[in-house]
């Protein structure tokens, strides 16, 4: 009988660490996973995360950073898929709704989108990062007043939301509102930088406050904007847009204007 008790006991401390080792990874794995997806690391966040799943399959917060991994990847489909997994896991999961609505944004799923953002609004009033989304998907559809609303609300909840700013300037600028647009914009590049789709927060901010210096005629200023954007990201293709254009217009106007034609003589006889 004490044979099986020590057994018993030397079994069960085995169960206890196996399960311990287990936890750990799985600890050790979320920490990899949330630092890689904060520095950008899409393919390698995606990788650590599907490892998570697998150990906890049970893990909706996993199943909602899987899915946040694959749409910054542009990986749509896999991305909704992850996040429904998560909110039949956890359905009142305000996070899951809310990188669900951004991968329907992506699939032009429109409709299914608001919805998203709104449910995740409904589950959490401070939420974010859905009233950023649902400004996107409003200023997709031109809905410019609504969307800035939701983008104000953003900032409001959260004053060091970088990436909302830059949205408002966004919005303000299509309204033709530059010196607001501006302002929002550099109120952006005052707070720390943030990830996004395509490009930084900052790199954003900084494209977005160049075309509305050259929209002012400040076309010097846009073209040291523009360069800001590209230190930050590289590979933003439309600050390198930008830049191109508004260099080809500063090369026009430094070019000397063509003398103007003589005037033809009178031809009238005297």
């Amino acid at each position: 009988m004490k044979f099986w008790r020590s057994l018993g006991g030397v079994l069960g401390l085995g169960f206890a660490f196996v399960g311990g080792a287990i936890a750990q990874d799985v600890t050790e794995l979320k920490a990899q996973a949330e630092t890689a997806l904060t520095q950008q690391q899409y393919i390698q966040a995606e990788a650590l995360w599907r490892q998570v799943t697998e150990l906890d399959p049970k893990n909706a917060d996993a199943f909602s950073a899987l899915c946040e991994s694959l749409w910054r990847q542009g990986k749509a489909e896999a991305a909704i898929a992850s996040c429904n997994r998560a909110i039949q896991l956890a359905p009142t999961s305000a996070a899951a709704y809310t990188n669900l609505g951004v991968a329907l944004r992506q699939k032009q799923q429109t409709a299914a989108a608001i919805a998203a953002f709104q449910r995740a609004i409904q589950l959490d009033p401070y939420a974010v990062r859905a009233y950023n989304g649902l400004g996107t998907v409003l200023n997709d559809q031109g809905k410019l007043d609504e969307a800035i609303l939701a983008y104000r609300r953003a900032v409001e909840i959260d004053p060091n939301f970088s990436l909302g700013y830059n949205n408002l300037g966004n919005a303000l600028r299509q309204q033709n509102r530059l010196m607001e647009a501006i302002a929002a914009y550099r109120r952006c590049l005052k707070l720390p930088d943030q990830p996004a789709t395509p490009a930084s927060s900052h790199a954003l901010a900084y494209t977005g406050l160049g075309m509305a210096l050259q929209a002012q005629g400040k076309l010097e200023d846009a073209i040291a904007h523009y360069r800001a954007a590209l230190a930050i990201s590289p590979n933003y293709g439309m600050a390198r847009s930008q830049l191109r254009q508004a260099e080809a217009l500063s090369v026009q106007k430094s070019q000397p204007a063509p003398p103007e034609p003589d005037k033809p003589r009178d031809n009238n006889p005297g």
